[in-house]
This record gives structure tokens, C-alpha cells and sequence, in this order.
């Protein structure tokens, strides 16, 4: 009795290089979870240099063009 076929043995070759390729996009994408985890949260300071006041941090009632340089 012969082994596989050239066509079996690249179709298998195919689904493991294909195992392998997402086992290595899943560590990549969960190893930056891991490491945030471990890190204490720290404070977020948001500094802007404008003149005028912001009418409103509320995206759906401000009006001014200040307010819109903040939000985005």
C-alpha cells in the first residue's frame, strides 16, 4: 500500500501552515492584552491650546468651531 498522494501531502502541508499562521496572529494579538493588564492604569491629562471656550464637551449640543477642534 503507497503512502499519500503529492496532492494529499500539500493539501495537509497547506492546513498546518495555515494552523500555525493563526496561532501566531493570536499570540501577537493577545500578548499586548497581557501586558496592559499588568501596568497600573495612570492619570490621562488633555491639554489644548485654544483661545476661546469650549461652549460645550458634548458632542450632540455644541456649536462653536472650538468645540468641534476638541472633540476631534
Amino acid at each position: 500500500m503507497a503512502g499519500p498522494g503529492p496532492g494529499r501531502r500539500a493539501r495537509r502541508f497547506r492546513t498546518a501552515a495555515v494552523l500555525v499562521a493563526l496561532a501566531a496572529l493570536l499570540a501577537l494579538t493577545a500578548a499586548p492584552g497581557v501586558r496592559a493588564q499588568e501596568q497600573p492604569a495612570k492619570k490621562l491629562t488633555f491639554t489644548v491650546g485654544i483661545i476661546n471656550d469650549v461652549d460645550s464637551l458634548n458632542p450632540f449640543i455644541g456649536i462653536l468651531a472650538e468645540s468641534y477642534e476638541v472633540w476631534r
